[in-house]
């Protein structure tokens, strides 16, 4: 009870919808959920944007945090005090990794207070309208993209190839296995498809929420997986569940609620059909390698990471601390080299999971802590913003970067909308029933 007074406190001494908040953070989204390839004064270029937009974003919201997302910082530092205490005698922390860490829990608290403040204060006619442009200008940009291919790899080979023979070679081998698996994918403006469908699902999540699942939204949601193909599609799942879930109690709970809710299962059903459908048939390439063991980037990411938890129980139990990431990514990077007959290259970065990489961290006991203190703080909403959390990061990459913190902020910022968009629907049940009660009662 008194986490809501304080949430009803807080939206309503706020006046700003922030009305172009949606074209700002698409903006944002397309520079910093990116390859850190491009650097600005040796720096990776989405980090040097990320600290620039969370002065602009701090001044927006006029300093004001919402409790929701600071405690999940709170508890997010928590978890990583038995890894701290255990490694205690052997720091081994990477100074330039941890300094990015607590900036960007900065950007991380600003950023989803100012997502869900527009959410929460902007007229759904007004949202939705931001909602159309974004995936217009999205679907118009795809449709050049796949017309002109030639002229946006140009493009981005402008916008994040650096000086760096060897991170240019990076992103020229992914966009080759991308042109070998899938015959190219349309990327907008982003560094890659994956990134670009790890914002886009935050969107359609969005316009899902909004709508309850509206049949323009369940059609964007087919529409737009068909066009980009990406497994990281799915990164808002979490989100996208509840909103299924919203769908099925409609707004008039006493009538016609059968024949409703057999609409929205019915819809849902069928779109989900389509959709297990549509990602067997484009990813059945790498399904096939990834059964067999052939998928470089699958190994990477998850198969070889989870690995090193399973022969490191001291990391499993107590964590590495807050920096494990560089002795992850080298034994993943060795034994990627021990099994595909490779030469071993000291230095390079893997994109491993960043829910794999944050577990070897803070191991079993710091994840106990997190739970333990999201509960204490929000309950089971801050249950399931924790499990939300690992369960879209573990496809994602990016451990203590922009590339993490950036979606996860838009990600939770949702959730906590949703979660209050809930609390009201079961308020107004309540009233409803209450009403019939009297009525009956007279």
């Amino acid at each position: 009870m008194e986490y809501v007074a304080a949430e009803q406190d807080f939206t309503t001494r706020r006046t700003n919808p922030h009305h172009f908040a949606l074209p700002f953070i698409t903006l944002l989204a397309t520079f910093t959920i990116s390859t850190p390839a491009a650097t600005i004064f040796t720096i990776p270029r989405p980090t040097v944007l990320a600290a620039l937009a969370t002065v602009f974003l701090f001044w927006a919201v006029k300093g004001r945090v919402f409790s929701a997302f600071w405690q999940f910082a709170l508890a997010y530092l928590l978890a990583f005090i038995p890894g701290t205490l255990f490694n205690i005698n052997d720091p081994d922390i990477k100074t330039s990794s941890a300094l990015q860490f607590f900036a960007l829990l900065i950007t991380f608290c600003v950023l989803a207070t100012y997502f869900n403040e527009w959410l929460t204060l902007t007229r759904d006619r007004t949202k939705l309208r931001w909602i159309h442009i974004v995936l217009f200008y999205v679907f118009v940009v795809c449709l050049l993209e796949i017309c002109f291919p030639s002229a946006f790899a140009n493009v981005r080979a402008y916008l994040y190839h650096s000086g760096n023979a060897g991170n240019n070679a990076i992103m020229d081998s992914m966009t080759r296995r991308d042109a070998d698996i899938y015959g190219g994918r349309p990327m907008v403006f982003f560094s890659e498809p994956s990134n670009l469908a790890k914002y886009l699902s935050v969107i359609i999540a969005a316009y899902m929420a909004i709508t309850r699942c509206s049949w323009r939204s369940l059609f964007a949601l087919l529409l737009f997986f068909v066009l980009i193909r990406s497994v990281s599609y799915f990164y808002a799942a979490p989100a996208m569940f509840i909103a299924l879930s919203r769908a099925m109690f409609p707004k008039t709970i006493l009538r016609r609620r059968g024949i409703l809710i057999g609409r929205k299962l019915f819809a849902a059903m069928g779109v989900g059909i389509l959709l297990i459908a549509a990602v067997l048939y484009t990813q059945a390439t790498r399904i096939s390698s990834g059964a067999h063991g052939q998928d470089g980037s699958l190994q990477s990411r998850i198969q070889l990471p989870l690995q090193f938890l399973f022969t490191h129980p001291a990391a499993v139990l107590v964590g590495r601390g807050i920096t494990p990431q560089d002795e992850v990514e080298t034994y993943t990077l060795m034994l990627k080299a021990m099994t595909s007959n490779t030469a071993y290259a000291p230095g390079v970065s893997e994109a491993v999971s960043s829910t794999i990489i944050l577990i070897a961290g803070t191991g079993l006991a710091g994840m106990a802590i997190f739970f333990i203190a999201m509960f204490l703080f929000q309950r089971s909403q801050g249950v399931w913003l924790v499990v939300a959390f690992l369960v879209s990061n573990f496809i994602n990459s990016g451990y203590n970067a922009p590339t993490t913190i950036i979606p996860t902020a838009l990600l939770l910022a949702l959730m906590v909308y949703q979660f209050r968009l809930g609390r009201e629907d079961r308020a107004r049940s309540r009233e409803a029933a209450n009403s019939v009660l009297v009525e009956t009662a007279a």
